[in-house]
């Protein structure tokens, strides 16, 4: 009998790869807001025009590695319980934190019109239901109907894709026979 190698155990490298998409993301979108950066980041955008590509890298590395945890416990007795419990804790509380800060911000501006953070760097766009961003759908709705998200929000539609695998690949993983 062969024994397989832990692919729930914690990989350094991983977490550099993982730091890696993290940067291209955020330089791709700090080059986005600002075309014309000059410094540092703006020769890393110019020296690599694929950073965009940063969210694909993390999507796989997130997939490989959360499958990996997946199947070396998916004969576990708590397996859903602790997958999504880990996956609630980890990512809810920023994100819904986040959240409140962003729709509680017309209180300390009252005389801007309602919603007008919703449009900040996208005047004339119209802005998503609430209740998009607290069920994870607004890639759905930025589908549905061409339109970008607000700019301060717009980094939520890779979350929301990323919630919607969550709630698929455990199943997935955990039905299909292990061969």
């Amino acid at each position: 009998m062969t024994s397989r190698p832990d692919t729930s155990a914690r990989v350094p490298e991983w977490d550099g790869v993982r730091g890696l998409a993290i940067l291209m993301v955020v330089f791709h979108h700090y080059g986005s807001i600002h075309p014309g950066i000059g410094g540092v980041p703006g020769a890393i955008r110019s020296a690599v025009p694929l950073l965009w590509t940063g969210v694909d890298l993390f999507f796989v590395l997130s997939g490989f590695l959360l499958g990996g945890i997946l199947m070396h416990h998916r004969e576990s007795g708590n397996y859903f319980k602790t997958f999504y419990l880990r996956r609630v804790c980890r990512i809810l509380p920023l994100y819904f934190l986040w959240m409140m800060l962003f729709f509680l911000l017309p209180l300390f501006s009252p005389q801007n019109p309602p919603g007008w953070y919703l449009t900040i760097f996208q005047q004339n766009i119209p802005h998503f239901p609430n209740w998009v961003y607290v069920f994870f759908l607004q890639n759905i709705f930025m589908a549905k109907t061409g339109y970008a998200l607000a700019h301060w929000l717009g980094p939520t539609w890779s979350l929301a894709i990323e919630e919607q695998f969550y709630l698929v690949i455990p199943f997935i993983i955990w039905l299909v026979p292990r061969r």
